[in-house]
């Protein structure tokens, strides 16, 4: 994200953290919007925010289920 405050980007995650519990299945038509940022802020300089964005990823997709 481009977003300069720290605490916008780990709100920005704690949502979508809120989002991926309760669409579950229903994510898969917005990942296309929103895996790029989502997969960027992996890398975030922020450690938590990037924590924040791997651990989503994690619950998304738990790795038995990624075949």
């Amino acid at each position: 994200m481009n977003e300069p405050d720290r605490k916008v980007r780990e709100a920005a995650h704690t949502t979508l953290a809120i989002f991926i519990k309760k669409a579950k299945r229903r994510l898969g038509p917005h990942l296309k919007r929103i895996f790029s940022l989502w997969f960027c802020s992996f890398f975030d300089v922020s450690q938590e925010v990037a924590a924040l964005a791997k651990r989503n990823f994690e619950n998304a997709f738990p790795e038995g289920k990624r075949d």
